[in-house]
């Protein structure tokens, strides 16, 4: 009896003293007035800032986007995110350049002067509106889009937090010596010659240089013209700024990154559209299908697409598949008769007319592509690299054959084939035949090496994916609720404030080497004191000696 009373006691007391425990709880919360922006199109840029967005309003913050009409579609599947427009035309819009630019063989860097002069065509524009919106609705933190320099300048006149976001890391903070320029297309130096490796730093920066110079001068005029005390092209806010990647490494060469640089990727749409029935058809009725598809702003040439089709034709009369399903706007360049290597004649157009007659051929000017990749039947995604869809097709574990265009899918489609989750084909010097070969090694896969690595690669995505969103959103509050006014003191390095040569040790090993070089030297003419000494001091015996022998 006594021992029940016992333990009742104890049970009481340890109730009672749970009971005064002090639980922390956070006091530094409350809702924020949160902006984001971009004015570049297409939906790995928009959507998953969304994503994000979504979330904070969620929480109770007040998330806003402010974009150009075309990307107002956007918003249909995130209702709790508010819309502010940007008026004005789109620049952007005279994607035809792109076409012929992209047959070049060093394409990137014309095209890298189109897109710098096409945002910088509306930056007047677009600089004042973006500042009537900051003066008006006084946003705790602004996300600007890497490319809109714009909303970055506007932001920074105004004293208001930046995060610029991107799905690549190339600020300065995330460069590392062997990491090259996303341009160049091979994402580290690790097996290039000496001889590529100079031109890839000294050569090829130089014609990127004297390809931009003029519309860089042309910018850096334009923003004194407006009251920018900036002679620089890109913004110093940015240098400034947390630098939001949706990205990770296995994607991006693995170095070290900055203070400011977050990855928080990859971040995926929360829900996608099912497939409808035509769809869901097709690919229930095959065994081995593969899914075709080049993003909207990839412009294929016609000796690209003549290869692809024969390939594809070539593919499924040997068995490796025994379908397709091709996501296509824009047919014009399609070859009219494609003629196979056993000698088939098939009519192309025909086939985009009437494709009941046809069924192992779908065509689409839209396409569910996250339920198709998801599809067991779906052996092949054959893809332009784009970020979203190399996260979809490896998060469905699903192999991919590469056909990169321009931007960062030639770095993307680079790590992946090093990753062995694929492989590339070169544009320029591919042909059907080789393209072939390609798809065969991938989908037989005879030492199963494709399907480890991407099991390995999609388990890595889908534990990413998992974290990225909180990752993103702990980064954002972060910036709101412990800035300087519009500065994050505490992530910025104390190496800001050195010299070059005292940050880096470099006077204390200068020190160090006239400390070595004195000491040498000391050492020396000792030696050669002593030697002398020894030299005069022994020299008469031994010519004495040698008169005696």
């Amino acid at each position: 009896m006594k021992k029940i009373y016992f333990i009742l006691i104890l049970t009481l007391q340890s109730i009672f003293s749970s009971a005064e425990r002090h639980f922390r709880t956070p006091s530094f919360w409350s809702p924020k007035n949160i902006f984001f922006s971009t004015l570049i199109h297409g939906s790995s840029h928009t959507t998953w800032v969304l994503e994000i967005g979504q979330e904070l309003a969620a929480k109770g913050h007040n998330f806003t986007f402010i974009c150009r009409s075309y990307s107002e579609r956007y918003l249909r599947d995130y209702p709790t995110v508010n819309l502010l427009p940007i008026i004005g035309e789109d620049p952007v819009a005279e994607y035809d350049k792109f076409a012929v630019v992209l047959q070049q063989k060093e394409y990137n860097i014309e095209l890298m002067r189109i897109l710098f002069s096409l945002v910088q065509k509306t930056f007047r524009e677009d600089y004042l509106q973006y500042s009537k919106y900051f003066q008006e609705y006084k946003p705790d933190v602004v996300l600007c889009d890497a490319f809109i320099h714009a909303c970055i300048y506007a932001a920074d006149e105004n004293k208001i937090p930046v995060i610029v976001t991107s799905t690549m890391a190339v600020s300065e903070d995330a460069s590392a010596s062997f990491v090259n320029n996303l341009l160049i297309g091979n994402p580290t130096t690790e097996h290039e010659s000496l001889w590529t490796r100079f031109y890839n730093k000294y050569i090829f920066g130089v014609k990127l240089l004297w390809t931009i110079q003029k519309t860089c001068s042309e910018k850096i005029a334009l923003q004194q013209e407006l009251g920018i005390p900036s002679n620089q092209v890109l913004p110093h806010k940015m240098k400034d700024s947390v630098k939001l990647v949706n990205n990770f490494f296995g994607m991006e060469p693995a170095r070290p990154l900055g203070p400011l640089v977050r990855f928080a990727g990859p971040i995926l749409s929360s829900s996608y559209p099912t497939l409808d029935e035509r769809n869901a058809e097709f690919l229930n009725a095959h065994e081995r299908v593969a899914y075709i598809a080049f993003g909207h702003h990839s412009i294929s040439a016609p000796h690209e697409l003549q290869n692809l089709w024969l390939a594809l034709i070539d593919s499924i009369e040997t068995n490796i598949f025994d379908g397709f399903f091709w996501v296509i706007r824009d047919t014009s360049n399609f070859p009219e008769i494609v003629t196979s290597t056993l000698g088939t004649k098939v009519n192309v157009s025909d086939i985009i007319n009437n494709g009941g007659k046809y069924p192992h051929y779908q065509f689409s000017e839209w396409a569910p592509q996250f339920a198709i990749l998801s599809h067991p039947s779906t052996a092949l995604f054959i893809t332009h690299g784009g970020a979203n869809s190399l996260f979809e097709s490896l998060y469905n574990s699903k192999m991919m054959l590469f056909h990169p265009y321009f931007g960062d899918q030639g770095t993307n489609v680079k790590m992946l084939e090093k990753a062995g989750v694929g492989l590339v084909y070169d544009r320029f010097s591919s042909n059907a035949k080789d393209m072939v070969r390609k798809i065969k090694l991938i989908v037989e896969d005879e030492e199963g090496r494709f399907a480890r690595n991407v099991r390995r690669m999609s388990a890595l995505v889908q534990l990413k994916a998992a974290e990225a969103i909180p990752n993103a959103i702990s980064t954002i509050e972060e910036v709101i609720f412990s800035s300087n006014v519009d500065e994050v003191p505490h992530l910025y390095p104390a190496s800001r404030n050195m010299s070059y040569i005292k940050a880096n040790n470099i006077d204390l090993q200068f020190i160090l080497l006239c400390l070595a070089s004195i000491l040498l030297f000391l050492t020396y003419s000792t030696c050669r004191v002593l030697y002398r000494a020894l030299y005069n001091f022994f020299y008469p015996f031994f010519i004495l000696y040698s008169k005696l022998v």
